[in-house]
Order: structure tokens, then C-alpha cells, then sequence
């Protein structure tokens, strides 16, 4: 799976995870056919990954970016076959 994640560092002491969403096998739409509105995500990635950042990395404790959109949260920023997820440290998202 490996080949299908890029993980990298950004400007602000954070990560950004790409995935790769044509080879995921955890998303409700690609796995499950789950039947959502366009912008809405069930994805389980981000909150676990969130989860594993901050038990292997416990001096850095980083939190998801949430961006407002259409009044809905967002944590995933989906285009075209990628899922991008970011992080940043707890006092700056």
C-alpha cells in the first residue's frame, strides 16, 4: 500500500497525506458504493491516521485541518483519483 500514500512535510511543522483513492480500500464510495452527496465523505483515514501520527510522534501533537465549505466541514479534500488530508500542530489548525 505503500505506493499508494504519499506522506509529506508542509510549511507549518505539518503533514499532508496523499492517497491515492482508485487503490483505497477503506473508502465507502470505492469499497462500498456508499451513495453520497457530492463533498460528503464517511472516510475513516483521516481521524486513524490522526490517531497513528500522534502515538508514534507523541512531542508533536497534530490535529486535522477542517476546512468550511457550503456550511459542511471538511477533511478531506478530494480531486480526481487523490484524497488529501492535512495536519497541522494543535495550536495552529
Amino acid at each position: 500500500m505503500n505506493r499508494n500514500i504519499q506522506i509529506t512535510h508542509d510549511g507549518d511543522a505539518g503533514l499532508i497525506i496523499k492517497a491515492d483513492s482508485t487503490q483505497c480500500r477503506l473508502c465507502p464510495v470505492g469499497v462500498g458504493k456508499a451513495q453520497l452527496k457530492e463533498g460528503q465523505t464517511l472516510c475513516p483515514f483521516p481521524e486513524f491516521m490522526q490517531v497513528m501520527i500522534n502515538h508514534y510522534i507523541p512531542d508533536q501533537h497534530l490535529e486535522m485541518v477542517k476546512t468550511k465549505s457550503g456550511g459542511r466541514m471538511n477533511i478531506v479534500e478530494k480531486t480526481t483519483g487523490t484524497c488529501t488530508m492535512r495536519y497541522l500542530p494543535a495550536a495552529s489548525a
